[in-house]
């Protein structure tokens, strides 16, 4: 099942995608957007939080949206892939710090860590391996990892 037929819409001439970043949208991934979708692509940029993955379904009806690209916890984005809903990703590739002189088309304010847009990927399932946790340190008040001392 498609995007389009989970969310009850029919195919359309130009096509509607649903932003969910607290990041607008750069001009490389726009130009990314209007290759795969055509030139008539509707962008629709939502930056407030979303609450769920029934929210996020709800956004794709209210907004008309065919396709979402998301920044979104893992939890959401397994709900939706369960549901047959894969959201879009944005990989962006590191070029540098604040002290290189390579170019970015994204600089995150926080860390001055710089960044250039590679491609959108498309999630098809989130696979999240457990294990139980065991205390660090044993009996003998020893820190150990992998069951040797360090």
């Amino acid at each position: 099942m498609t995007v389009i037929e989970k969310i009850g819409l029919k195919a359309k001439k130009s096509f509607t995608i649903l932003w969910l970043s607290r990041h607008p949208v750069l001009e490389s991934q726009k130009a990314e957007l209007k290759r795969l979708y055509g030139e008539d692509v509707k962008i629709v940029w939502w930056n407030k939080t979303v609450k769920n993955s029934g929210h996020v379904l709800d956004l794709m009806r209210e907004k008309g949206a065919d396709d979402v690209v998301a920044v979104l916890p893992l939890s959401i984005i397994d709900y939706l892939t369960k549901e047959g809903v894969y959201p879009l990703f944005s990989e962006m590739e590191y070029v540098g710090d604040k002290n290189s002189d390579a170019p970015a088309e994204y600089v995150d304010e926080r860390t001055g860590r710089k960044y250039r847009f590679k491609r959108f990927v498309r999630i098809k399932a989130v696979i999240i391996m457990k294990e139980p946790v065991e205390p660090i340190i044993n009996k003998n008040k020893t820190v150990e990892k992998d069951g040797m001392p360090f």
